[in-house]
């Protein structure tokens, strides 16, 4: 599809198409840069001294000792971490980070200049190995302190996409670095150029310092000491998820350190054994230069593009697919050949490396504190440093060892030939390891997320049911507060309602009485069972006065309605004026119900008695007991009365008798209920009872604009939990036809009921297409929006400077309308969302996307990321991102979704009205007063609409718009607008006669 719009494209200078090519955003730029210019500069120092320690060390040991270098640089590399960690519960943590290198270089310098002083041989030896050991610790401190700094500074979106730019400071140090030490060693030693790179890591250093000054609002002023007593609760909650977390991450950067010396040792092993120890650093420096450039193309324009589109975890897995299953299967397929047998080896060590610094230090390394942003702000740095510092140095030991104990079996058990192969195997291994703890990292990287946000929940769809009814009994039977006993009956009868009176029915004698009444209750959600009439005949055979008479009152109705031949004489004298009115109704109602003539006689004076009575509780339980009767017969002419009755609690009692007993003639007293506050919870009820019944009367008072808007709300919330089918797809029918508030309320309305996605797939994989297209829908509709944003930020120029500025105030009211409703459709996506997603997920997601914080945006648009899988995804996170309007825009054209002009202010105005359905009600009635202050003509179909709108204000506009274009036409509706029942449209009607009965009395043509 061709863009109408080629204004959208970007066009803001040199370097903003810069950041448009590395893929940063310009709030992002200033940030970014100081960040490069720090990590390259120190780079460049660390890749100096690193290349000529190696150098002197190789001269001086060469290959052999490596082994050890690398277990003493675990050792020492452990110690650092636990130091680093250790001054940052001293020291604050900007403190740490900019003074610990200039720190370390100083016994650098020490090192060479006492080297160069002494003359005695074995010294010097010792200290060509402590040089080299030392520069391996300045790279696990340097290391340490851009990731942490980096976390620090950019939330975890804008590290996707800045790091790769930071961390490409290493790849330019390469570049730089490897093509000049060359140049360098033909005019001075490598003595002196350990110590030029270590003037140039205290350059970064004050780089460094600088960035932190700058933003010194992102680093905690106060050291880490002892978490806060009210953020105690939360880390304890998510200690243990957080724990498997960090191992996990623990055995990700042990795992990909231990591949990278496994290469790094069969690399050098071969270098020098063809190559002398000039030779040797020309040619590392120069292979780091090609390397290099490879990884600043990579890095630049591919990496963060790559990690946005597949994800942290597919391309951190890279690495360990290339370099322990690609590049080895093509070495072996070179070995096959003889001709090519002699530099199969060593041109396949070459490329192993080769393919291990590209992808380690491009995609590897952009990924790296990715990873750790799930972890809250206050622990990430401590863990950061224990977690990744500790992994590397401890894999770098383990991996010597690994060597030494590998080249001493070789030299006794296998073949020279095949020794090489050996360690082959082994990096074969440790990527086949690694590629599963990715595969496991990525499953805890979300919940981590989600954990984080404090959105969670506990589905009890995994309780053990056998188990739970054994815990059931035995905390019923042991001494206890009430509401636990109560508590755990509660749940048995959500978990199993059918089989709770097996449980309840052997404890009802030994519980207390409103435990006894709750378990009665519980026991008839499964039906009056004749097998436990036995327990509940316990609870009747009492003295009257050990027995409460609401237990006796259900244990009457349970025993009577359970046996298949009652005997009903025994409940006459339940009939006497003694016993309490509850069990007089309840025993009236029963013989109602399955009494003789004569008995139904006497039982009806009973209830007629009651239900007429002066004090309130006789009438409430005479209500109660209505429910039980099925024919009303004589006792139906008191409802109306009681309907109208003083006590708020007879008239609920009322409705509740209505539901039960299916009266159809006062099913509208239940949609009338729905008005009030005080009997709104009773008449929903009722309402739920009835099921398909009552839907259709809800549908009516649902989708009649002209009602309440909060009593259309409930009708909604009513239908949704009408356990039927028809209900559900009642609502699912009128979600794709309904739109703005109507939209949004049903579809709350359907996430308070919606199962788990475990627990009802077939259903959701039935919906999702209908989701899909209402996404797509919405995005459509922002589209519009931003699209009308756009056009109306030039407001119309009028002949009178006042109208003009009037027309510049609406149209910037007419704005805010539109960025109302941006909030209302972003609102709705993430509903519509939750529609197909984990809702605890989805939960997380929105509770984050709508605090004002950039980290807790790009928190909630990571989880986002990690969580929805339709074709659109990134299109859907670049709306929900916060980016402007044009940006937004921009992306709906791309994807085909939208199409743009740019439009007049009154030919935009008269496209916004055609879509009024959608528009809401304030954004309506500002389109009508801009078309006002403006002199825009619109149809009388617009107008006519208008007028007949439920909204007054929506009303009270269009009148105004006819006022100042058509006085004709307004005259001929006045009259009919006289008996409008909004004040200020009533008023505004009022004196807009008073007005032209006076132009009229004047003797003037009001035309």
């Amino acid at each position: 599809m061709e863009l109408k719009n080629y204004s959208l494209v970007v066009n803001k200078g040199v370097l903003s198409r810069l950041l448009q090519w590395v893929n940063l955003r310009p709030e992002e730029g200033e940030r970014t840069w100081i960040m490069f210019a720090f990590y390259t500069t120190v780079s460049v120092g660390l890749r100096w001294a690193e290349d000529s320690t190696v150098a002197l060390f190789l001269d001086e040991y060469g290959a052999g000792p490596l082994p050890w270098m690398y277990i003493a640089s675990a050792v020492m590399g452990a110690g650092l971490v636990f130091v680093y960690s250790w001054l940052q519960k001293i020291f604050p943590l900007r403190w740490v980070v900019v003074a610990i290198a200039p720190c370390m270089v100083v016994p650098l310098i020490f090192l060479v200049l006492l080297r160069e002083g002494l003359h005695i041989s074995y010294l010097t030896v010792i200290l060509v190995f402590v040089l080299r050991l030392w520069v391996d610790g300045l790279y696990v401190v340097n290391d340490l302190n851009t990731s942490i700094v980096a976390n620090q500074i950019f939330n975890i979106r804008e590290i996707k996409r800045t790091y790769p730019l930071v961390s490409s400071g290493l790849l330019v140090a390469d570049v730089v670095s490897g093509f000049s030490l060359p140049w360098l060693l033909q005019f001075i030693k490598l003595d002196k150029v350990i110590l030029i790179a270590c003037g140039l890591i205290v350059l970064g250093s004050a780089i460094l310092a600088y960035l932190s000054n700058q933003y010194r609002a992102a680093f905690p002023d106060a050291p880490q000491r002892q978490i806060p007593h009210e953020q105690a609760s939360r880390y304890r909650r998510i200690q243990a998820p957080l724990r498997r977390y960090t191992w996990q991450l623990f055995a990700f950067v042990g795992l990909l350190q231990v591949i990278g010396l496994l290469v790094d040792f069969q690399y050098l092993r071969e270098l020098k054994s063809n190559l002398g120890d000039r030779d040797l650093a020309s040619f590392l420096g120069i292979f780091g230069g090609i390397v290099g450039l490879c990884e600043l193309a990579t890095q630049w324009f591919v990496s963060s593009r790559l990690i946005e589109r597949i994800g942290v975890f597919f391309t951190a897995a890279l690495l360990p697919i290339s370099v322990g299953f690609v590049v080895p299967a093509a070495i072996a397929l070179l070995n096959l050949f003889p001709a090519l047998h002699s530099y199969g080896i060593f041109w396949g060590l070459v490329s192993l490396k080769f393919c291990d610094e590209l992808l380690r230090y491009t995609f590897v390394v952009s990924s790296g504190p990715v990873l750790y942003q799930p972890i809250p702000e206050r622990l990430r740095s401590h863990m950061q440093a224990l977690s990744g510092g500790t992994a590397e140095a401890i894999a770098t030991g383990g991996t010597g060892l690994l060597i030494l104990v590998t080249l001493f079996f070789c030299q006794r058990v296998v073949p020279t030939a095949l020794q090489e192969w050996v360690f082959v195997g082994e990096t074969v291994l440790a990527a086949a390891i690694c590629l599963r703890v990715v595969w496991v990292l990525r499953s805890r990287y979300v919940d981590l997320l989600v954990l984080s946000a404090e959105r969670g929940e506990l589905s009890a769809s995994t309780v053990g049911l056998r188990v739970f009814k054994q815990g059931v009994v035995k905390a019923l039977g042991e001494k206890g507060s009430s509401a636990d006993k109560h508590s755990c009956i509660e749940l048995l009868a959500q978990i199993d309602p059918q089989g709770a009176a097996q449980v309840l029915a052997p404890l009802l004698f030994k519980l207390p009485p409103e435990l006894q009444r709750q378990s009665l209750e519980v026991m008839f959600m499964g039906g009056a069972n004749p097998a436990y009439i036995p327990e509940v005949r316990l609870l009747i055979e009492q003295p009257p006065e050990k027995i409460d008479p609401e237990v006796l009152a259900l244990a009457l109705r349970y025993v009577w309605l359970a046996e298949e031949n009652p005997n009903l004489r025994q409940l006459e004298e339940y009939l006497q004026a003694r016993h309490h009115s509850l069990i007089r109704a309840t025993a009236a109602a029963l013989i109602l119900r399955q009494g003789t003539p004569m008995q139904k006689v006497a039982a009806t004076k009973t209830m007629q008695r009651m239900l007429t009575h002066k004090q309130e509780r006789e009438r409430i339980n005479g209500v109660k007991a209505l429910r039980e009767t099925v024919y009303l017969q004589a006792l139906r002419i008191h409802i109306p009365n009681l309907l109208q009755d003083e006590s708020l609690r007879v008239r609920c009692a009322v409705l509740e008798m209505i539901a039960v007993t299916h009266l159809e003639d006062y099913y509208s007293a239940l949609i009338a209920a729905l008005y009030y506050k005080s009997t709104r919870s009773t008449a929903m009820r009722g309402l739920i009872k009835l099921e398909n019944e009552g839907l259709e009367m809800l549908l009516q008072l649902a989708t009649n604009t002209y009602k309440p808007e909060i009593v259309r709300m409930y009708g909604w919330r009513t239908i949704a939990q009408i356990p039927t089918l028809e209900a559900i797809e009642a609502l699912w029918l009128h979600l794709e036809k309904s739109w703005g508030a109507t939209r949004y309320q049903i579809l709350r309305s359907l996430l308070k009921v919606q199962k788990q996605p475990e627990t009802d797939n077939r259903v959701d994989r039935f919906h999702q297409t209908r989701v899909e297209s209402l996404i797509e829908q919405e995005l459509r509709f922002l589209g519009e929006i931003y699209a009308a944003y756009l056009d109306l930020q030039k407001p119309p120029t009028l002949d009178n400077p006042s109208s003009s500025h009037r027309a510049v105030v609406v149209c910037e009211l007419l704005q805010r309308s539109l960025l109302e409703l941006e909030i209302d459709g972003r609102e709705r996506l993430l509903l519509l969302l939750r529609l197909l997603y984990s809702p605890e997920k989805m939960q997380a997601a929105a509770f984050n996307l709508r605090s004002p914080s950039g980290t807790n945006i790009a928190r909630g648009l990571e989880i986002l990321e990690h969580t929805v899988t339709l074709p659109i995804k990134s299109l859907l996170l670049n709306i929900l991102d916060k980016r402007s309007h044009q940006e937004k825009l921009h992306y709906l054209i791309e994807a085909e979704l939208v199409e743009y002009e740019p439009m007049s202010v009154s030919e935009r105005l008269r496209k916004m009205l055609s879509l009024d359905n959608f528009l809401s009600d304030w954004c309506l009635a500002c389109c009508f007063h801009l078309a006002q202050v403006s002199r825009i003509r619109l149809t009388s179909h617009e107008v006519l609409l208008a007028l007949h709108h439920p909204t007054g204000f929506v009303r009270e506009a269009a009148i105004a718009y006819l006022n100042a274009v058509s006085h004709r036409v307004l005259l001929e509706i006045l009259p009919k607008l006289q008996k409008d029942t909004h004040p200020l449209v009533a008023t505004q009607v009022k004196e807009l006669i008073d007005k032209f009965c006076s132009i009229l009395n004047k003797g003037y043509d009001v035309k």
